[in-house]
C-alpha cells in the first residue's frame, strides 16, 4: 500500500536526511557553540599558538642577549630616573591588584561558584589560576633572569624576573573573569567594553612592575604572552572536552530515540 506523501509530511515541506543536508548548513552546525568543533574553540587554539609564538620569540631574544636586552635597560633606566612620589604610591596599589588581590578574589569567586554548585566553572577557575602559578614558577627557574638592579631602588622583590608573575597572573585571572562575563553577555558592544576594561587593568598592573623597577619591559610582555597562552589552553581544552562528552552523550541516546520512534 502506498502512503500519500502529504500524510508523511503534513507541512508539505521536503524532508532532508543528514546526508542530504546542504554543505553550508553542515558547516554551520559543526561550528555552532554546542558543537565539538566550535568556532570559539578554534579561535582559542589560534590564540594559543599565536601567543606561544610571541612568548618563544621574546624568550629567545632575552636568553640570546639580543638588542631587546639593551632596550630593556634603556627603558628601565629612563623610567627610574623620572619617577614621581605620588605616582609611585599608585603603582604600588596597582601592583597589589596583580598579586594579593587576585588571590583573595579567586578564593571568594571560587566559594561563590561552589555555593551555586557551578562545578564546571569552578574547575576551570582552579586549573587556570592555580596552574598559572606553577607554570610561572617553572618558567622563572628555567630562565633564571635576574631582576633590575639600582643603587637607589624604589622597592625590592625576590625571585627571578622572567616572565613577570604579576603580568602573567593578571592576564590569566582578569582574562578569565572577562571570559565568564562575555559568555553571559550578548550585545557586541558589551563584550568589547568587557575586553577593554580587562585589558586596561592588566596593562596598568604590568606597567606598575616596570615603573617600580621590579621587572624589565620584556618580562612583562613575556608574562602577558605566557598568560594568554595558558588561558587559551585551559579554556579551549576544557571546552573541547565538554563538547566531546556532549557529542558522546548524544550519540549514546540516538539508538534509544530511533527504537522509540520505530515502536509507534
Amino acid at each position: 500500500m502506498t502512503v500519500p506523501k502529504d500524510t508523511l509530511n503534513p507541512n508539505n515541506k521536503p524532508l532532508q536526511s543528514e546526508s542530504n543536508t546542504p554543505l553550508l548548513e553542515q558547516i554551520k552546525q559543526a561550528f555552532s557553540p554546542e558543537g565539538t568543533l566550535s568556532l570559539y574553540l578554534l579561535i582559542g587554539f589560534a590564540v594559543l599558538l599565536f601567543s606561544s609564538a610571541i612568548f618563544a620569540a621574546i624568550a629567545s631574544d632575552v636568553t640570546g642577549n639580543e638588542p631587546i636586552v639593551r632596550f630593556d635597560l634603556a627603558i628601565e633606566s629612563a623610567i627610574h630616573a623620572n619617577t614621581n612620589p605620588g605616582l609611585i604610591q599608585g603603582m604600588l596599589v596597582a601592583s597589589i591588584a596583580g598579586s594579593q588581590l587576585i588571590v583573595i578574589a579567586a578564593v571568594v569567586f571560587g566559594a561563590l561558584l561552589a555555593l551555586c554548585r557551578n562545578w564546571r566553572d569552578l574547575l576551570l577557575l582552579v586549573i587556570t589560576v592555580g596552574g598559572e602559578e606553577l607554570v610561572n614558577i617553572l618558567f622563572k627557574n628555567a630562565f633564571n633572569r635576574p631582576r633590575p638592579i639600582f643603587s637607589d631602588p624604589i622597592t625590592l622583590a625576590t625571585g627571578f624576573s622572567f616572565p613577570s608573575g604579576h603580568a602573567m597572573g593578571s592576564m590569566v585571572f582578569y582574562g578569565l573573569i572577562a571570559y565568564f562575563l562575555m559568555r553571559r553577555s550578548k550585545p557586541l558592544l558589551e563584550r568589547i567594553l568587557i575586553v577593554l576594561i580587562a585589558a586596561l587593568i592588566v596593562s596598568i598592573i604590568g606597567f606598575s612592575r616596570v615603573y617600580l623597577g621590579l621587572h624589565y619591559l620584556s618580562d612583562v610582555l613575556g608574562g602577558y604572552s605566557a598568560g594568554l597562552a595558558w588561558l587559551a589552553f585551559t579554556v579551549s581544552s576544557l571546552g573541547l572536552y565538554r563538547g566531546w562528552r556532549q557529542h558522546r552523550r548524544k550519540r549514546g541516546q540516538s539508538p534509544a530515540v530511533v527504537s522509540s520512534d520505530s515502536s509507534h
